[in-house]
C-alpha cells in the first residue's frame, strides 16, 4: 500500500482556522488528519508542503518508519511545534488508514480500551463575557447542557505583574462562576503563561479557596525552575505542556516533578504516535495526562483514541464555541455525540470520523488568522476576531 495523494484544507473556524489533511492510497483507503494551531497557519501550510515529497509514496502502515525518517532527515524536527503540527496531521491520517485497513478502531491497535467513555471539559464557553455576572450566566448555561468541567482564563488583559485590582477581579470572576455552578463542577484555571512567578503565586493562593481542578500555564512553559517555585507555595495541581513539541520537550518537566498534569496538544505535540509515548513517560513518573485539544473534530477523534487506552488519562479538552462555529458538525459525516460531558468511544475503524469534503470546501478559510485582536482584553468579541 502506498500514499498517492495528499489534500490540505483550511477551514474557517471563527477565531482560528482548522487545517485538515486527507491522504489517499492506491488501494482506495483514505485517512484524515489535523494540523491546526493557533496563529502561524501559513507556516503550518508551508511545513505540510515540505512534507509532501516525503509522504507521497510512503506505506502508511509503517508509521514508526515515517517518524524515523523524519528524525534522520529534518535536523530541527524535535524543536519546532509548527513542524510537529504538520507531522501530526500525517500521523493521524496514517493511523486512520491502518485502522480502516484492519477494520478496527485505532485504540485497539494500541492495546485496547481501559475505559468505556471519555470525560471532556468545556473551553471557549465564556467568549463574549465581560462581567462576573456574564461569566456566571454562561457557566450555568454550559452546565445545564450537561458539562461538569469548565476551563477559562479569569485574568483577561493582565500581563506579568498583577495589580491588587486584577487579583480581586479574578477572585470575583471565579467566585461568581463557582456560585453559579455549585461545588460539584470542576473549574480549570489558566493564564496562558502570561504571569510572572510572584503574581502566579499570589493569584494561585487567592484562588485555592475555590478548589480549582488545575492551574494551567501559570507562567511561561519553558521554565521548570519557575514552576517549581509556584508548586512549593500553591496548593492547586499544576498543569502545562500544550506548547511543547514531542516527548523530548515534555521530559524535563517529568524529571523535575514540576507538573502534576501534562497537557500535550493533539497536533502540536506530534499527533497520536507522539502523545501516546508522552502518556507512557508520564505514567512512569506518576503524572496524569490531560490532552490539550481546542481543535477540530479530527484532532478530537485522535485524542479520544489516545484517551481510550492511556491508563493515566484524566480529561480531554473540547472547544464548545458557543455561537462561534455553528458548522462544526457539518464537517464530519456523523456528528460528535456528547452526553453529560462525556463522549463514547469511537466504534468505527480508524480514528472513527469521516470528513465531509463538500463541507470543507463550503467553509474554506479566506485568509489566515494571524492574531486574535483583544482576545485578552475585555473588549474582545467573536465578531471582531477576524480582520
Amino acid at each position: 500500500m502506498k500514499i498517492t495523494r495528499m489534500d490540505v484544507y483550511s477551514v474557517d473556524a471563527c477565531w482560528r482556522n482548522w487545517i485538515f489533511v486527507v491522504l489517499s492510497t492506491d488501494n482506495g483507503i483514505v485517512g484524515a488528519g489535523e494540523a491546526t494551531t493557533v496563529y502561524n497557519e501559513s507556516l503550518t501550510l508551508a511545513a505540510l508542503e515540505d512534507l509532501r515529497e516525503i509522504v507521497i509514496g510512503t506505506d502508511p502502515r509503517n508509521i514508526e518508519a515515517f517518524w524515523a525518517r523524519m528524525t534522520k532527515s529534518l535536523y530541527w524536527y524535535y524543536a519546532h511545534v509548527i513542524l510537529y503540527s504538520a507531522m501530526a496531521a500525517i500521523d493521524h491520517a496514517m493511523w486512520d488508514i491502518v485502522g480502516k485497513w484492519l477494520d478496527t478502531p485505532c485504540y485497539r491497535l494500541m492495546g485496547g480500551a481501559v475505559r468505556d467513555s471519555i470525560r471532556l471539559y468545556a473551553n471557549t464557553w465564556f467568549l463574549g463575557a465581560r462581567t462576573p455576572a456574564e461569566y456566571a450566566e454562561r457557566a450555568a448555561r454550559t452546565v445545564a447542557e450537561g458539562w461538569d468541567a469548565l476551563k477559562w482564563d479569569p485574568f483577561p488583559g493582565s500581563y506579568m505583574s498583577l495589580t491588587t485590582d486584577e487579583v480581586q477581579s479574578a477572585i470575583q470572576n471565579v467566585s461568581a462562576v463557582r456560585e453559579a455552578v455549585g461545588p460539584d463542577v470542576d473549574l480549570l484555571i489558566e493564564t496562558h503563561g502570561r504571569l510572572n512567578v510572584e503574581s502566579a503565586i499570589r493569584a494561585g493562593r487567592a484562588l485555592e479557596t475555590f478548589h480549582p481542578f488545575l492551574y494551567e500555564e501559570a507562567v511561561l512553559p519553558n521554565n521548570p525552575a519557575a514552576l517549581r517555585k509556584i508548586k512549593e507555595q500553591v496548593h492547586i495541581p499544576l498543569a502545562g505542556g500544550e506548547r511543547t513539541a514531542g516527548r523530548w520537550g515534555i521530559l524535563p518537566f517529568l524529571r523535575d516533578g514540576t507538573l502534576d498534569i501534562i497537557q500535550p496538544d493533539m497536533t502540536q505535540a506530534g499527533g497520536l504516535s507522539e502523545v501516546r509515548k508522552i502518556a507512557a513517560l508520564a505514567e512512569m513518573h506518576g503524572v496524569a495526562i490531560a490532552p490539550h485539544c481546542p481543535r477540530g473534530p479530527v484532532a478530537v477523534a485522535a485524542g479520544m483514541n489516545l484517551a481510550a487506552c492511556a491508563p493515566n488519562f484524566l480529561i480531554l479538552e473540547y472547544a464548545t464555541d458557543m455561537g462561534g462555529v455553528p458548522w462544526r458538525q457539518e464537517l464530519i459525516t456523523e456528528p460528535e455525540q456528547i452526553s453529560h460531558g462525556h463522549m463514547a468511544l469511537p466504534r468505527k475503524p480508524g480514528l472513527g470520523v469521516e470528513l465531509n469534503i463538500a463541507a470543507l470546501e463550503k467553509h474554506k478559510a479566506t485568509c489566515p488568522v494571524t492574531e486574535i485582536p483583544n482576545y485578552y482584553d475585555k473588549s474582545f468579541t467573536i465578531e471582531g476576531a477576524r480582520k
